[in-house]
């Protein structure tokens, strides 16, 4: 068949559906560029808020080290310190050493002095387990687990970011990236 027997209209039908076809296309891969972009600067103001909560508990950590401080007294000071600090909207610090064991949490005081070896998703994922673990590698990583959310029933996947100081450990929930 050709082209030129072919109806205006029904060129012209094409040519729009083409057009509206490649502007859908380019949308949609603009929103997913968008929507990594935002989740690159959400993790890496992630980062740097973390950094701050652990040059907090480095400052405790090495009063401590000088001897003006007990490591207990470093960790209650630490502890307090963290127990305050929010940032973003509902997210926290928690703060357990590396058995795990929890040290500070500052919504869960039922948590505090609790073996966490045992606490699990339900998945089964042994959470404080796999934070240790990260903790060990002595990177700041990112982590997915599901994390129970007062007030909703079920688990729904979190990132979490842990990042060790020996012997002090700290947590921050990070919330929902997605």
């Amino acid at each position: 068949m050709k082209m030129a027997n072919i109806k205006l209209a029904y060129k012209l039908t094409a040519l729009v559906g083409f057009c509206l076809a490649a502007i859908s296309t380019i949308t949609l891969i603009s929103l997913q560029i968008n929507k990594e972009n935002l989740l690159t600067d959400r993790k890496q103001k992630t980062r740097h808020v973390v950094e701050s909560a652990h040059s907090t508990i480095a400052y405790f950590h090495d009063q401590a080290v000088k001897g003006s401080l007990t490591m207990e007294q470093a960790k209650a000071r630490a502890a307090s310190a963290l127990k305050t600090m929010r940032y973003g909207e509902g997210d926290y610090f928690w703060i357990n050493d590396m058995q795990p064991k929890m040290v500070m949490h500052p919504y869960s005081e039922s948590l505090v002095g609790q073996d966490l070896s045992n606490y699990t998703d339900p998945n089964g994922k042994k959470l404080f387990v796999a934070m240790v673990t990260r903790g060990q590698e002595k990177r700041c990583r990112l982590r997915r687990l599901h994390v129970e959310q007062k007030g909703l029933r079920g688990a729904l996947p979190e990132d979490l970011l842990c990042q060790r100081l020996c012997p002090l450990g700290l947590g921050r929930r990070l919330g929902h990236l997605r």
